[in-house]
C-alpha cells in the first residue's frame, strides 16, 4: 500500500462526530436509521448527555422491545481514504489521498443483553395456517 504524502495533509480536526456500534450489518441505511427512531430521534439522543440510545430490531411492531446502546467517551479520528484498484490485480490497493474527516469524542455501544421478544400467533384469514 502506497501513500503519496503531498495529499495527506489535508484535516478538519474542527468537525465533532458520533460513532455508533451498530449490532449488525447495515445493508440499508435508511432501514437502519428506522431500527434507531429515525433521524430526530437520533439527534435527540446524542445532544442529552445522560440519555440512552435506544434499537428496535422491529420498528413497526408495538411487541418490540429496545436494545439500549449507553455513550462512552472515546478519542478517535475519522478517515477519508480514497484509493486506486487495478482491475486486473484486485488485491493491489493504491492509496491516492488521506483526509481527517473528523474527529470522535464518544460512542454509542450495544453491550447489553435484549429482553425476550415476544411475537403474537396470527391465524391467517386466507389459508387458516398460524403465522
Amino acid at each position: 500500500m502506497e501513500c503519496d504524502p503531498k495529499n495527506s495533509h489535508k484535516h478538519n480536526l474542527q468537525k465533532e462526530l458520533v460513532c455508533i456500534e451498530y449490532p449488525g450489518q447495515v445493508r440499508n441505511p435508511d432501514r437502519m436509521m428506522a431500527s434507531l427512531g429515525g433521524a430526530l430521534e437520533l439527534s435527540t439522543a446524542i445532544t442529552t448527555e445522560k440519555r440512552r440510545l435506544e434499537l428496535r430490531f422491529r420498528p413497526d411492531s408495538i411487541y418490540s422491545k429496545p436494545a439500549f446502546g449507553d455513550r462512552h467517551q472515546t478519542t478517535g479520528l475519522v478517515l477519508k481514504l480514497k484509493i486506486r484498484r487495478k482491475r486486473s490485480q484486485p488485491n493491489e490497493v493504491q492509496v491516492r489521498s488521506i483526509e481527517i474527516a473528523g474527529r470522535v469524542n464518544f460512542q454509542y455501544r450495544f453491550e447489553s443483553m435484549c429482553d425476550f421478544q415476544l411475537l403474537p400467533a396470527m391465524r391467517s384469514t386466507t389459508t387458516g395456517v398460524v403465522e
